[in-house]
């Protein structure tokens, strides 16, 4: 199983404003900790649920004996009041029936259970405020010989009828391969590219040589972490940085999604929506603004 390395970051105040609570996925540290947000439900109300909804779940009902079972679908569902109109909502992160997982929202209303958003893969961060559902990312990491991962972060909108909307806001890809930064700067700020076909790496570190997922139709010679490279005047937002053993200092950043890049590696999405390209830029040729 190839091991990722997740590229989201989640920019948090000490002390999180009006009762905001995130619980996030980063840096391999683990999955999200649901203990610390789902309510504990009788199995009867997880069976029921499963009932009410006869044409969800189909790998979990197949009965063959290298499939999942519904016992192990009754761990993936977490129970949650999202809108605050004290109703079990469920959210579903498990298996598929591909090889891709899926995350799944399901909202309660007077006329059962409604399917509110359908994603690939799986939750990387979920913010509260005041108790309600206010913003949360999904990772869509891909499949098979898929090198891109894209976060998408969702914000929550809930009417005082309690009508609850999903809103795409923010899409980012970066490279599995990808490392973190040591530190976060305390406010990002924008930069911009004083060279032409400057690189963007997967990275903190120079390499023009080592194989690469993106490279492995060239079988004769490495071409380095190299994700594209970066137009004089492309524009960003830095993030984090590193220092490497030389002394260089690296920027972890954010290219605007309007940037042209030049030989780019990166893939679109199928949801065709806007993306920002995030990696490594060495600071030595850049300018705030």
């Amino acid at each position: 199983m190839r091991k990722t390395v997740p590229c989201l970051f989640v920019f948090l105040a000490p002390l999180l404003l009006f009762a905001q609570h995130t619980y996030s996925f980063l840096n391999g540290k683990g999955p999200i900790t649901w203990a610390l947000i789902e309510k504990k439900v009788p199995r009867s109300t997880m069976i029921n649920f499963v009932k009410s909804l006869p044409a969800e779940f189909s790998v979990y009902r197949t009965n063959d004996q290298y499939s999942p079972t519904l016992n192990d679908l009754y761990k993936k569902l977490h129970f949650i009041d999202i809108n605050g109109d004290n109703n079990y909502d469920v959210i579903f992160e498990g298996q598929s029936g591909g090889e891709a997982r899926e995350v799944e929202i399901f909202l309660f209303t007077k006329k059962g259970y409604v399917k509110a958003l359908e994603e690939m893969e799986g939750l990387s961060s979920i913010t509260f405020e005041n108790g309600l559902l206010k913003q949360m990312v999904i990772s869509d990491w891909g499949c098979c010989e898929d090198y891109i991962n894209f976060d998408k972060t969702f914000n929550v909108s809930i009417s005082k009828e309690g009508y609850t909307s999903f809103t795409l806001v923010l899409q980012t890809a970066c490279a599995f391969q990808g490392t973190v930064p040591d530190s976060m700067f305390e406010k990002p700020f924008a930069f911009e590219v004083l060279n032409d076909a400057y690189n963007l790496r997967s990275r903190p570190v120079i390499d023009n040589i080592s194989y690469e997922p993106w490279w492995e139709a060239d079988t004769t010679i490495g071409r380095g972490n190299t994700l594209a490279k970066l137009p004089q005047g492309a524009k960003g937002i830095a993030l984090g940085k590193h220092t490497d053993d030389t002394g260089r200092e690296w920027w972890y950043v954010e290219i605007d999604e309007n940037v042209a890049l030049l030989k780019s590696v990166f893939y679109g999405n199928d949801n065709k929506f806007p993306t920002k390209k995030r990696g490594w830029i060495s600071s030595r040729f850049v300018k705030r603004l």
